[in-house]
Protein backbone atom coordinates (compact mmCIF):
# COMPACT_ATOMS: atom_id res chain seq x y z
CA UNK A 1 0.00 0.00 0.00
CA UNK A 2 1.35 3.61 -1.00
CA UNK A 3 1.78 5.96 1.73
CA UNK A 4 2.97 9.38 3.11
CA UNK A 5 5.03 10.55 6.59
CA UNK A 6 3.70 12.48 9.32
CA UNK A 7 5.33 16.01 9.73
CA UNK A 8 8.86 15.79 10.67
CA UNK A 9 9.87 15.97 14.23
CA UNK A 10 6.19 15.51 15.87
CA UNK A 11 5.50 12.79 18.03
CA UNK A 12 2.61 10.34 17.86
CA UNK A 13 0.46 11.44 21.22
CA UNK A 14 0.47 9.36 23.88
CA UNK A 15 -2.85 7.68 24.72
CA UNK A 16 -1.74 7.64 28.33
CA UNK A 17 -1.51 11.39 28.37
CA UNK A 18 -5.17 12.08 28.34
CA UNK A 19 -8.25 9.85 29.25
CA UNK A 20 -11.68 9.02 28.03
CA UNK A 21 -14.24 7.14 29.06
CA UNK A 22 -15.43 4.47 26.70
CA UNK A 23 -18.99 3.28 26.87
CA UNK A 24 -19.55 0.00 25.90
CA UNK A 25 -22.43 -0.53 23.37
CA UNK A 26 -22.73 -3.55 21.55
CA UNK A 27 -24.13 -3.54 17.93
CA UNK A 28 -25.02 -6.91 16.41
CA UNK A 29 -24.02 -5.68 13.30
CA UNK A 30 -20.52 -7.64 12.59
CA UNK A 31 -18.30 -10.79 11.62
CA UNK A 32 -15.09 -12.63 11.89
CA UNK A 33 -12.29 -10.80 9.70
CA UNK A 34 -11.83 -12.36 6.14
CA UNK A 35 -8.52 -13.55 5.42
CA UNK A 36 -6.25 -11.42 8.33
CA UNK A 37 -5.80 -11.90 11.72
CA UNK A 38 -5.51 -8.06 12.30
CA UNK A 39 -6.25 -4.53 11.21
CA UNK A 40 -3.51 -2.40 9.43
CA UNK A 41 -5.79 0.44 8.74
CA UNK A 42 -8.16 2.76 10.00
CA UNK A 43 -11.34 4.45 8.72
CA UNK A 44 -12.60 7.85 9.88
CA UNK A 45 -16.37 8.67 8.82
CA UNK A 46 -18.69 10.92 9.95
CA UNK A 47 -22.61 10.24 10.56
CA UNK A 48 -24.30 12.45 8.70
CA UNK A 49 -27.33 12.53 10.70
CA UNK A 50 -28.12 15.42 13.36
CA UNK A 51 -27.55 13.68 16.39
CA UNK A 52 -25.36 11.02 17.83
CA UNK A 53 -28.01 9.35 19.64
CA UNK A 54 -29.77 8.96 16.06
CA UNK A 55 -26.65 7.64 14.89
CA UNK A 56 -25.74 5.25 17.77
CA UNK A 57 -29.55 3.62 17.35
CA UNK A 58 -29.25 3.85 13.22
CA UNK A 59 -25.16 1.25 13.80
CA UNK A 60 -26.98 -0.61 16.79
CA UNK A 61 -30.48 -1.77 14.85
CA UNK A 62 -29.88 -4.90 12.74
CA UNK A 63 -32.41 -3.75 10.04
CA UNK A 64 -29.56 -1.37 8.67
CA UNK A 65 -26.68 -4.16 8.86
CA UNK A 66 -24.12 -1.03 9.16
CA UNK A 67 -21.56 -0.54 12.37
CA UNK A 68 -18.37 0.57 12.87
CA UNK A 69 -15.91 -0.07 15.83
CA UNK A 70 -16.11 3.54 17.83
CA UNK A 71 -18.51 6.53 17.51
CA UNK A 72 -16.95 9.68 19.46
CA UNK A 73 -20.05 12.28 20.20
CA UNK A 74 -19.15 15.88 19.88
CA UNK A 75 -18.61 16.24 23.67
CA UNK A 76 -15.82 13.55 23.43
CA UNK A 77 -18.20 10.88 25.04
CA UNK A 78 -16.68 7.15 22.90
CA UNK A 79 -19.04 4.19 22.80
CA UNK A 80 -17.65 1.17 21.46
CA UNK A 81 -20.46 -1.03 19.56
CA UNK A 82 -17.83 -3.94 17.57
CA UNK A 83 -14.68 -5.12 19.25
CA UNK A 84 -11.49 -4.30 17.37
CA UNK A 85 -10.47 -8.04 16.67
CA UNK A 86 -14.15 -8.40 14.68
CA UNK A 87 -14.96 -7.40 11.04
CA UNK A 88 -17.64 -3.83 11.40
CA UNK A 89 -19.34 -3.07 8.34
CA UNK A 90 -18.72 0.55 7.87
CA UNK A 91 -16.43 0.57 4.61
CA UNK A 92 -18.54 -0.87 2.04
CA UNK A 93 -17.50 -1.27 -1.52
CA UNK A 94 -14.57 0.23 -2.17
CA UNK A 95 -9.98 -0.05 -1.98
CA UNK A 96 -7.12 1.58 -0.58
CA UNK A 97 -4.14 0.22 -2.51
CA UNK A 98 -4.20 -3.50 -2.72
CA UNK A 99 -6.70 -4.17 -0.23
CA UNK A 100 -10.39 -4.26 -1.34
CA UNK A 101 -11.88 -5.91 1.30
CA UNK A 102 -11.60 -2.42 3.64
CA UNK A 103 -13.71 -3.71 5.93
CA UNK A 104 -11.48 -6.67 7.21
CA UNK A 105 -8.17 -5.03 7.24
CA UNK A 106 -9.57 -1.70 9.05
CA UNK A 107 -11.15 -0.35 12.41
CA UNK A 108 -13.74 2.32 11.84
CA UNK A 109 -14.19 5.23 13.38
CA UNK A 110 -17.72 7.29 13.27
CA UNK A 111 -17.57 11.61 14.17
CA UNK A 112 -20.96 12.32 15.25
CA UNK A 113 -21.52 15.27 12.79
CA UNK A 114 -23.75 16.37 9.93
CA UNK A 115 -21.18 17.14 7.40
CA UNK A 116 -21.68 21.01 7.20
CA UNK A 117 -20.60 22.03 10.61
CA UNK A 118 -16.99 22.06 11.95
CA UNK A 119 -15.90 18.97 14.29
CA UNK A 120 -16.02 20.05 17.67
CA UNK A 121 -12.78 20.52 19.97
CA UNK A 122 -13.64 17.65 22.83
CA UNK A 123 -14.75 15.43 19.68
CA UNK A 124 -11.37 15.96 18.01
CA UNK A 125 -9.28 15.49 21.56
CA UNK A 126 -10.84 12.31 21.95
CA UNK A 127 -10.20 11.49 18.66
CA UNK A 128 -6.26 11.77 19.19
CA UNK A 129 -6.33 9.60 22.31
CA UNK A 130 -8.29 6.89 21.28
CA UNK A 131 -6.30 6.81 17.32
CA UNK A 132 -2.92 6.82 19.40
CA UNK A 133 -4.01 4.47 21.38
CA UNK A 134 -5.44 1.67 18.78
CA UNK A 135 -2.51 2.70 16.29
CA UNK A 136 -0.06 2.09 18.99
CA UNK A 137 -2.05 -1.62 20.08
CA UNK A 138 -2.37 -2.94 16.61
CA UNK A 139 1.18 -1.25 15.12
CA UNK A 140 -1.02 1.01 12.30
CA UNK A 141 1.32 2.78 10.66
CA UNK A 142 -0.05 6.77 9.87
CA UNK A 143 -0.18 6.52 6.30
CA UNK A 144 -3.11 3.23 7.41
CA UNK A 145 -5.47 6.40 8.53
CA UNK A 146 -7.64 7.17 5.71
CA UNK A 147 -10.94 8.86 5.36
CA UNK A 148 -14.25 7.46 3.90
CA UNK A 149 -13.71 9.34 0.75
CA UNK A 150 -10.27 8.09 0.22
CA UNK A 151 -10.99 4.58 -0.78
CA UNK A 152 -14.64 5.43 -2.18
CA UNK A 153 -14.52 8.25 -4.55
CA UNK A 154 -17.20 7.60 -6.55
CA UNK A 155 -19.84 7.77 -3.43
CA UNK A 156 -18.24 8.73 -0.51
CA UNK A 157 -17.41 12.12 1.10
CA UNK A 158 -16.89 11.76 4.55
CA UNK A 159 -15.18 12.95 6.57
CA UNK A 160 -15.17 15.91 3.95
CA UNK A 161 -13.37 19.26 4.24
CA UNK A 162 -13.46 20.73 7.78
CA UNK A 163 -12.42 17.50 8.68
CA UNK A 164 -8.63 18.43 10.11
CA UNK A 165 -6.48 15.94 8.58
CA UNK A 166 -2.79 18.80 9.27
CA UNK A 167 -3.98 18.22 12.46
CA UNK A 168 -3.71 14.25 13.10
CA UNK A 169 -0.53 15.32 10.71
CA UNK A 170 1.63 16.85 13.10
CA UNK A 171 0.73 14.51 16.09
CA UNK A 172 2.17 11.66 13.80
CA UNK A 173 -1.47 10.26 13.90
CA UNK A 174 -2.38 10.64 9.64
CA UNK A 175 -0.05 11.98 6.88
CA UNK A 176 0.01 15.08 5.14
CA UNK A 177 2.31 16.39 2.04
CA UNK A 178 6.11 17.85 2.63
CA UNK A 179 8.57 18.98 -0.11
CA UNK A 180 9.40 17.01 -2.55
CA UNK A 181 12.08 18.35 -4.21
CA UNK A 182 10.56 16.87 -7.86
CA UNK A 183 7.70 17.10 -9.92
CA UNK A 184 4.81 15.03 -10.80
CA UNK A 185 3.53 16.08 -14.66
CA UNK A 186 -0.20 16.26 -15.74
CA UNK A 187 0.09 13.16 -17.61
CA UNK A 188 1.69 11.66 -14.43
CA UNK A 189 -0.75 12.19 -11.94
CA UNK A 190 -3.44 9.46 -12.31
CA UNK A 191 -0.70 7.06 -11.93
CA UNK A 192 0.62 8.97 -8.37
CA UNK A 193 -2.96 8.63 -7.46
CA UNK A 194 -2.75 4.94 -7.54
CA UNK A 195 0.76 4.55 -6.25
CA UNK A 196 -0.35 6.50 -3.24
CA UNK A 197 -3.62 4.47 -2.41
CA UNK A 198 -6.70 5.79 -4.64
CA UNK A 199 -8.61 3.20 -6.64
CA UNK A 200 -8.88 3.50 -10.41
CA UNK A 201 -11.80 5.31 -11.63
CA UNK A 202 -12.78 8.99 -13.50
CA UNK A 203 -10.15 11.33 -12.81
CA UNK A 204 -11.89 14.12 -11.55
CA UNK A 205 -13.52 11.86 -9.20
CA UNK A 206 -10.23 10.88 -8.12
CA UNK A 207 -8.84 14.90 -8.04
CA UNK A 208 -11.87 15.48 -6.07
CA UNK A 209 -11.43 12.60 -3.25
CA UNK A 210 -7.61 13.92 -2.91
CA UNK A 211 -8.66 17.42 -2.58
CA UNK A 212 -11.14 16.84 -0.27
CA UNK A 213 -8.30 15.49 2.01
CA UNK A 214 -4.92 17.50 1.39
CA UNK A 215 -6.88 20.62 -0.20
CA UNK A 216 -10.22 20.91 0.25
CA UNK A 217 -10.74 24.45 -0.87
CA UNK A 218 -9.38 23.76 -4.34
CA UNK A 219 -11.20 24.01 -7.42
CA UNK A 220 -10.77 24.06 -11.31
CA UNK A 221 -8.83 21.92 -13.28
CA UNK A 222 -5.55 19.99 -12.13
CA UNK A 223 -2.74 22.57 -10.87
CA UNK A 224 0.24 22.62 -9.82
CA UNK A 225 -0.69 22.77 -6.02
CA UNK A 226 -2.06 19.15 -6.51
CA UNK A 227 0.93 17.78 -8.01
CA UNK A 228 3.13 19.27 -5.60
CA UNK A 229 0.85 17.86 -2.85
CA UNK A 230 1.12 14.22 -4.05
CA UNK A 231 4.52 14.65 -4.67
CA UNK A 232 5.57 15.13 -1.79
CA UNK A 233 3.30 12.38 -0.44
CA UNK A 234 5.25 9.82 -2.62
CA UNK A 235 8.44 11.46 -1.87
CA UNK A 236 8.01 10.66 1.97
CA UNK A 237 7.13 7.19 0.88
CA UNK A 238 10.67 6.28 -0.43
CA UNK A 239 12.54 7.15 2.34
CA UNK A 240 14.52 4.42 3.53
CA UNK A 241 13.18 2.13 0.66
CA UNK A 242 14.78 0.01 -1.85
CA UNK A 243 14.28 1.75 -5.30
CA UNK A 244 13.06 -0.87 -8.16
CA UNK A 245 16.32 -2.23 -10.37
CA UNK A 246 16.43 -3.63 -13.59
CA UNK A 247 19.01 -6.33 -13.26
CA UNK A 248 20.58 -8.38 -16.36
CA UNK A 249 20.16 -12.28 -15.84
CA UNK A 250 21.81 -13.99 -18.36
CA UNK A 251 21.30 -14.61 -21.81
CA UNK A 252 19.90 -11.58 -23.13
CA UNK A 253 17.26 -11.78 -20.40
CA UNK A 254 16.56 -8.99 -17.80
CA UNK A 255 14.25 -8.63 -14.61
CA UNK A 256 12.70 -5.83 -12.97
CA UNK A 257 12.68 -6.35 -9.14
CA UNK A 258 10.58 -3.97 -6.63
CA UNK A 259 8.94 -4.24 -3.90
CA UNK A 260 5.35 -6.05 -3.73
CA UNK A 261 3.58 -3.40 -2.66
CA UNK A 262 4.59 -1.42 -5.91
CA UNK A 263 2.58 -4.31 -8.30
CA UNK A 264 -0.35 -1.52 -8.86
CA UNK A 265 2.46 0.71 -9.51
CA UNK A 266 3.98 -1.76 -12.04
CA UNK A 267 0.68 -2.53 -13.99
CA UNK A 268 -0.45 0.95 -13.83
CA UNK A 269 2.54 2.13 -15.27
CA UNK A 270 2.21 -0.81 -18.06
CA UNK A 271 -1.45 0.31 -19.18
CA UNK A 272 -0.45 4.05 -19.74
CA UNK A 273 2.23 2.94 -21.79
CA UNK A 274 1.17 0.03 -24.02
CA UNK A 275 -2.50 -0.41 -23.00
CA UNK A 276 -4.00 -3.16 -20.44
CA UNK A 277 -2.12 -6.31 -20.96
CA UNK A 278 -3.60 -10.18 -21.35
CA UNK A 279 -2.72 -12.51 -19.13
CA UNK A 280 -2.32 -16.07 -18.19
CA UNK A 281 -2.27 -17.56 -14.72
CA UNK A 282 -0.46 -20.49 -13.08
CA UNK A 283 -0.05 -22.13 -9.96
CA UNK A 284 3.66 -19.92 -9.07
CA UNK A 285 3.92 -17.55 -12.21
CA UNK A 286 1.27 -15.26 -14.50
CA UNK A 287 2.12 -14.41 -17.73
CA UNK A 288 1.40 -10.79 -19.00
CA UNK A 289 1.40 -10.21 -22.87
CA UNK A 290 2.38 -6.63 -23.60
CA UNK A 291 2.58 -4.90 -27.02
CA UNK A 292 3.14 -8.34 -28.27
CA UNK A 293 6.09 -9.52 -25.86
CA UNK A 294 5.66 -11.78 -22.66
CA UNK A 295 6.88 -10.55 -19.27
CA UNK A 296 6.22 -13.27 -16.63
CA UNK A 297 5.59 -12.16 -13.33
CA UNK A 298 7.07 -13.99 -10.44
CA UNK A 299 5.98 -13.41 -7.05
CA UNK A 300 6.99 -16.58 -4.94
CA UNK A 301 10.32 -15.36 -4.05
CA UNK A 302 10.94 -12.44 -1.34
CA UNK A 303 11.36 -9.95 -4.39
CA UNK A 304 8.55 -10.24 -7.08
CA UNK A 305 9.42 -9.45 -10.31
CA UNK A 306 8.74 -9.37 -14.29
CA UNK A 307 11.17 -11.12 -16.86
CA UNK A 308 11.92 -10.89 -20.08
CA UNK A 309 14.22 -13.03 -22.44
CA UNK A 310 13.85 -10.01 -25.66
CA UNK A 311 15.21 -7.28 -26.53
CA UNK A 312 11.64 -5.39 -27.01
CA UNK A 313 10.84 -6.72 -23.10
CA UNK A 314 13.73 -5.17 -22.04
CA UNK A 315 12.47 -1.81 -23.71
CA UNK A 316 9.46 -2.61 -21.78
CA UNK A 317 10.43 -2.99 -18.80
CA UNK A 318 13.04 0.22 -18.80
CA UNK A 319 10.49 2.05 -19.74
CA UNK A 320 8.25 1.25 -16.66
CA UNK A 321 11.26 1.46 -14.25
CA UNK A 322 11.28 4.75 -15.58
CA UNK A 323 7.69 5.67 -14.74
CA UNK A 324 7.86 4.20 -11.41
CA UNK A 325 11.24 6.04 -10.59
CA UNK A 326 10.25 9.58 -11.78
CA UNK A 327 6.65 8.85 -9.49
CA UNK A 328 8.98 7.92 -6.57
CA UNK A 329 10.80 11.12 -7.11
CA UNK A 330 14.08 9.04 -8.08
CA UNK A 331 16.38 9.62 -11.08
CA UNK A 332 15.77 7.70 -14.28
CA UNK A 333 17.11 4.91 -15.47
CA UNK A 334 18.72 6.34 -18.43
Amino acid sequence: MATGSPVVGIQRRSAMSASSKIIHHPSPNFGPRRDVTRPDMVVIHYTAMDTAEAALERLCSPEFEVSAHYLICEQGTVYQMVEETMRAWHAGAGSWGAVSDVNSHSIGIELANNGRTPFAAAQMDALEVLLADIMARWDIRPEGVIGHSDMAPSRKSDPGPRFDWQRLARVGLSVWPTDSGFEISEAEFPAALTAFGYPEGPDAQRLAAFRLRFRPWATGPLSQGDREAIAGLLKEKTVGEEPPKLMPVGDGSYSLEFDGEDFDLVVQAIRRRYGKPTKKEYPTLTVYTVDGCELVYQNEWDDPCLVSDCAKGEEILRAVLDDILILKGRTSST
